[in-house]
């Protein structure tokens, strides 16, 4: 069984700000992502990212095998993620909608594994999408408190 989730945001930031905050995944992300607990880079290129994260969700520790695909040119990433519990994948893509605004449309597809899992997917899904909101809503914040730094650092200057 899958579970979907779609979001948009509106962020107060430049495309390019936003495109880079979140495709500059380090080990440093365990700070504002509740969920991951440690992560670890395994390669990086211009096109890829390849990572393996450790999350703790719904009470269980859960260690992933993680796929970033990067399309810079048109504002796009998309996240394969692979487990013994589920495969998520999660695309993102940014519109601009004004020199220092964004459009984020997120859309995730889950497919659980298990029979176990899937005779609870209803109440899983409620869980995890509340999850997913909760970690975007964070991100969303520190994006546009970041920019304001950033921009006050220039003007500064």
């Amino acid at each position: 069984m899958a579970i979907n989730t779609k979001f948009e945001y509106s962020i107060r930031a430049s495309r390019d700000f936003v495109f880079e905050w979140f495709t500059d995944l380090s080990p440093e992300d365990t700070k504002i992502a509740e969920p991951l607990k440690v992560r670890k880079i395994i390669s990086r290129s211009s096109t890829e990212i390849r990572l393996q994260d450790v999350e703790e969700m719904l009470g269980r520790r859960i260690k992933l095998d993680v796929q970033v695909l990067l399309n810079r040119p048109a504002y796009h990433w998309t996240a394969i993620y692979k487990s013994d519990m589920a495969d998520p994948r999660a695309e993102y893509q940014l519109s601009a909608e004004a020199p220092d605004r964004s459009g984020l449309k997120y859309e995730s597809k889950l497919m659980l594994k298990g029979s176990f899992v899937n005779l609870l997917s209803p109440f899983i899904g409620l869980a995890i999408k509340r999850t997913f909101k909760k970690e975007l809503d964070i991100f969303t914040r520190a994006i546009e408190l970041d920019f304001v730094d950033q921009v006050r650092k220039v003007q500064q200057s």
